[in-house]
């Protein structure tokens, strides 16, 4: 800063310029960094925003996943109860027949 005899040395419209120019310069400022504080109040906005959706949508993947494992366990016991199923069948069905090779022979 100048020395106070150097300014009072300065013509008035100096003086002025000066002050207008500083003011200008702070008024330039101002309005950036308000403009930098809207600017983060949006973007932070659209951040939450954003999160929430990807909250849900992972609260709903994991909801299917939970579905899917549900289903992969009774599509798992329902195939055993089938095999089981299967297995008895075969072997009633070789009991038949064997059964039926012991009747033959005892007509014949």
């Amino acid at each position: 800063m100048l020395p106070m005899r150097t300014m009072a040395s300065l013509k008035p419209s100096k003086l002025t310029s000066a002050t207008v120019t500083a003011s200008k310069i702070k008024h330039k400022i101002l309005n950036t960094s308000s403009f930098f504080k809207i600017s983060l109040k949006i973007n932070n906005k659209a951040l939450a925003v954003a999160l929430e959706v990807q909250k849900e949508r992972s609260r709903k993947l994991e909801m299917d996943i939970v579905h899917y494992q549900k289903q992969v366990e009774a599509l798992c016991f329902e195939l055993a109860t089938k095999k089981h199923k299967q297995r008895k069948l075969v072997g009633l069905i070789a009991l038949n027949k064997y059964q039926n090779k012991g009747l033959l022979g005892r007509w014949q």
